[in-house]
C-alpha cells in the first residue's frame, strides 16, 4: 500500500510532457547542481534527474553513433529537420523515464553528455542552460573533486602521474561541450542561457529566462567542496 501511495504521488509530481525541460550542459564543478536546485526553487521546475548511472547504457552504442553524424559545421536546424525520427529511435528505450523530469543537471542528460541536437530533436520544448567558470579555477576545482572520489574517477590517478595530460583532456572536452552549446544558441537564442559564475550572485539573469519574477538575494550555493564558494 505505501508503494502504491508513492507511484501515485510520483505520477502527481511529475511535470507534463509539453512542459519546458531545462538542459545544464556545461562540466561538472561548474554551479550546476545549483543551477538544477535554482530551477526548483524557481518553480519553473517541478522534478530534477540528478546522477543516474545507467539509463543510457542500452542505447550508448547507437546514441554515440547517432552523435557523430553532427559536425562543427552542422545546422541545429536541418540536422533536427532531418533525423529526429533516427533520434526518437535511439532515445525511445529511455523517453518515459525522460519524461518524468523536467530539469536535467547531471550525468547522463545535463553535463552535455547527450549533444544538445538530439536533447531538442526529441524535447523540442528542451532549453540549455551553460555556467562558465574561468578555465584554472575550473581545472582546479575538479582536480579536487575527482581525487575526493577515486572510485567515481577513473582517471584520477592523471593528476598525480601525468596531469599536463588530464588538464588537456578536460580543456578539449569543455571546448567541445562548449562550441556545441554556442551553435545551439546561434539557432534558438530564446531557448538557451550562458551564465557567469557571478551571475548567481542574483536571480536575476536565471528569473528572467524563466519568464518568472527574481526573488531576492542569490541562489544557495550547492555541492560545494574546497574553497569553492559558488560551486
Amino acid at each position: 500500500m505505501r508503494y502504491l501511495l508513492w507511484r501515485i504521488m510520483m505520477r502527481l509530481r511529475a511535470p507534463r510532457r509539453d512542459a519546458d525541460r531545462y538542459f545544464i550542459v556545461s562540466p561538472y564543478k561548474t554551479a550546476t547542481t545549483t543551477v538544477g536546485k535554482a530551477l526548483l526553487e524557481l518553480g519553473a521546475c517541478r522534478r530534477e534527474m540528478t546522477f543516474r548511472s545507467h539509463v543510457l547504457t542500452d542505447v550508448r552504442r547507437d546514441l554515440r553513433q547517432l552523435q557523430d553524424t553532427i559536425t562543427p559545421q552542422t545546422s541545429a536546424r536541418d540536422w533536427i529537420a532531418e533525423n529526429t525520427d533516427a533520434a526518437l529511435q535511439v532515445l525511445g528505450p529511455v523517453m518515459p523515464r525522460l519524461w518524468r523530469y523536467d530539469a536535467f543537471s547531471d550525468a547522463p542528460f545535463g553535463h552535455g553528455n547527450v549533444h544538445c541536437f538530439i536533447l531538442k530533436a526529441v524535447v523540442p520544448k528542451a532549453r540549455f542552460i551553460w555556467v562558465d567558470r574561468p578555465l584554472e579555477d575550473w581545472l582546479a576545482s575538479v582536480r579536487r573533486w575527482e581525487l575526493s572520489r577515486p572510485d567515481v574517477y577513473r582517471h584520477h590517478g592523471q593528476w598525480h602521474d601525468d596531469p599536463d595530460t588530464r588538464r588537456a583532456t578536460l580543456t578539449r572536452q569543455r571546448a567541445k561541450h562548449y562550441a556545441r552549446f554556442r551553435r545551439m544558441a546561434e539557432e534558438f537564442p530564446h531557448d538557451c542561457l550562458e551564465l557567469s559564475v557571478e551571475d548567481l550572485n542574483s536571480w536575476d539573469k536565471l528569473a528572467a529566462f524563466c519568464g518568472l519574477p527574481a526573488p531576492a538575494g542569490a541562489p544557495p550555493a550547492r555541492n560545494v567542496t574546497g574553497v569553492d564558494a559558488r560551486v
